[in-house]
């Protein structure tokens, strides 16, 4: 098999600049590194990473509508000669339907993107009282919120910023995920967005955003806080980043897929109604530990415009493979399916056996 045809980080990045059109396109130019394939005479890549004997997109193919196609149906090639699983996580209704009637690729739902109409978003109306007052109580605090430009990174606002990030992790038990889900607000500055919340000289939160360049539009991916900030940071930053884009002529955002979203068996292809069960049961019964139900209401908080479901799609078709799940797994967590499995239990264990340490404790003193 000859050497598969690949572009450079930069190449990439100036395909996405024009055809990024998926929420996670210009993510894929982020740590960890994704290698970019492309075919010739088509101006797309595929951005993937190799899992086993899984090649896992981010997104979907980068180009426009009318190559997507073509440039999957090279991928494929490449795929059937390597002996390779090929999946897409996550696709939009547009690349769903073209993959899957045009190039027999299976998929399932996996939840819904939010997009904001940023052209006529406000704070203001009955639906957002509760956000306005949360606003209000930040600006009484102090709390203000100015973009962060590249000439403005010192060692201190990014010692700053990182304890946020590490802090924010430690507190919600979670190990520092990967596969579209990294945390870089100072990474590619030149095309994306950054804006910290201040009280004083103490940065109390941030908001980083990446471009989705075809639909004019802003990926609000990381809005983090410091725990012990006044109420209403995040409304704050969120009001302010809006009107900053606004401003620079952007029309759409959204704060990124809501995992399980609607998932259950009537919302599956009917092959595929066992998927919608185990994600129905998954969105209820470990709501305590990934926040299903409470990340979608928080970005259904802001009224969004319109909604999109995203999906999980791959060739060839079946769920009859393994690999995929543990693919996927790996991907979301450098340390592997245990500790992705494993830290929901951990923290339940803690957080029973920590009040009894504490009781017994108080008992050996008395």
């Amino acid at each position: 098999m000859g050497a598969m045809a690949e572009v450079t980080t930069e190449q990439a990045r100036a395909i996405i600049l024009r055809h990024g059109y998926n929420t996670n396109a210009y993510v894929t130019l982020l740590p960890p590194p994704f290698t970019f394939f492309t075919a010739p005479g088509i101006d797309g890549v595929i951005a993937y990473q190799r899992y086993g004997r899984v090649w896992l997109c981010g997104g979907e193919p980068i180009c426009a509508e009318a190559d997507i196609v073509p440039l999957t149906a090279a991928f494929m090639r490449e795929a059937r000669q390597a002996r390779r699983t090929i999946a897409f996580l996550p696709t939009t209704p547009r690349a769903t339907r073209l993959l899957t009637e045009r190039l027999g690729f299976d998929h399932v739902k996996v939840g819904e993107d939010n997009f904001y109409d940023l052209q006529a978003w406000s704070a203001r109306g009955q639906k957002m009282k509760h956000i306005r007052a949360n606003i209000n109580r930040a600006a009484r605090e102090g709390v203000t919120v100015r973009r962060c430009h590249p000439a403005d990174v010192t060692d201190d606002l990014r010692a700053q910023v990182q304890q946020l990030i590490d802090t924010w992790l430690t507190t919600r038990g979670m190990t520092a995920l990967s596969f579209l889900l990294g945390i870089h607000p100072f990474a590619l500055m030149e095309d994306r967005r950054l804006f910290l919340a201040w009280q004083g000289e103490t940065v109390v939160g941030f908001l980083a955003c990446s471009p989705i360049p075809a639909r004019c539009g802003w990926y609000l991916e990381d809005i983090i806080r410091d725990d012990d900030a006044p109420v209403g940071v995040t409304e704050l930053l969120f009001q302010e980043t809006v009107a900053a884009l606004q401003g620079e002529g952007a029309t759409c955002a959204t704060l990124g897929m809501a995992a399980l979203a609607d998932c259950d068996p009537a919302h599956q292809p009917p092959t595929h109604r066992l998927a919608g069960w185990i994600f129905a049961a998954m969105y209820t019964r470990l709501n305590t530990f990934y926040h299903f139900q409470s990340l979608r209401f928080y970005k259904e908080k802001f009224v969004p415009a319109h909604t999109e479901e995203t999906s999980f799609t791959w060739w060839p078709r079946g769920l009859r493979r393994p690999r995929l799940i543990f693919a996927v797994a790996r991907a979301l967590d450098p340390e592997g399916i245990p500790a992705t499995l494993l830290s929901p239990i951990k923290q339940s264990l803690t957080r029973r056996i920590e009040p009894r340490r504490h009781e017994e404790h108080e008992g050996e003193k008395e």
